[in-house]
């Protein structure tokens, strides 16, 4: 929300310049690397957090992962990206723009299919890791496509046509009617 507003009422604000900005990009990319290096242990069977870790995690942990996405975001929304912006305003990439919101709403029902099914222990090494990140990735995007044709893009059309102006029927006055007789 703060993101939108910033974007939508603050799109030129001052933020240093050319240097401010290779310095905002450089400390958004640091937190949220930093981030992930605090999180690496978090995956490892056994691990328990300190004291304060746990409150810690939870107040900070989604504000620092999605710094530089913020970022991006607002610098490319905002025009204060140069070249990346003709990279990321690509028309390829409107399929997938398109399709952001089926994609999320298709990811949950990934995890809880992938998790319910799952029968035995299982051993969270790098090997079970990436492969099923990669196969979570490749079924959301497919179930999301199916979602979409299926489901978004009917309702959309209907939405439009329902809520499509109407012509306003011509009234006809007593003139038009006198010279028709």
């Amino acid at each position: 929300m703060l993101l939108a507003y910033a974007v939508r009422y603050h799109p030129k604000a001052y933020l240093g310049g050319p240097i401010g900005h290779v310095i905002i990009w450089f400390t958004t990319f640091s937190i949220t690397l930093g981030h992930m290096y605090w999180q690496k242990d978090m995956i490892r069977p056994g691990f328990e957090y300190g004291p304060y870790e746990h409150y810690l995690y939870l107040f900070f942990h989604k504000p620092l992962y999605l710094s530089w996405f913020a970022w991006l975001i607002y610098g490319t929304s905002t025009g204060r990206w140069g070249f990346l912006n003709d990279i990321i305003g690509w028309k390829g990439f409107k399929v997938v723009d398109n399709m952001s919101l089926e994609i999320y709403i298709m990811h949950v029902f990934v995890f809880v299919y992938r998790i319910g099914v799952q029968r035995e222990l299982r051993t969270y090494n790098e090997y079970y890791i990436w492969s099923s990140a990669i196969a979570d990735f490749v079924s959301s995007y497919v179930l999301a496509v199916i979602a979409g044709f299926l489901v978004s893009r009917p309702f959309a059309a209907m939405t439009q046509a329902l809520l499509k102006p109407q012509p306003k029927p011509k009234a006809v006055s007593n003139e038009e009617t006198d010279k028709n007789s």
